[in-house]
């Protein structure tokens, strides 16, 4: 939490904005879909905290096919690669057009 605190002092001091995006691994999309709900919001109350916008990219990859948007617990496919670009561009156009 301290270090997203700092991020977000260094960001406004330099009035650079920044966000965070939260990526989903693996084992936490359909159909395994463990431990899903408790980092994300664990990660999401830490940026809220800090005053730092952040994006879940969790919705996006459930409703875009799941964990075959992974090659592995990490690593998104080329598909997962353009669910994330089109997150992130729709992301950006709306929350951070004006900053």
């Amino acid at each position: 939490g301290e270090q997203l605190k700092a991020l977000a002092a260094l960001s406004r001091s330099q009035n650079r904005p920044v966000g965070v995006a939260i990526a989903p691994l693996k084992y936490q999309l359909p159909p395994a879909s463990r431990h899903a709900e408790a980092p994300r919001r664990t990660v999401a109350a830490l940026c809220a905290a800090a005053g730092l916008p952040c994006l879940d990219l969790f919705p996006h990859f459930v409703k875009n096919g799941g964990d075959r948007l992974l090659l592995d617990v990490c690593h998104f496919s080329a598909e997962g690669h353009a669910v994330t670009a089109r997150a992130l561009g729709e992301w950006l156009e709306r929350d951070f057009r004006e900053r």
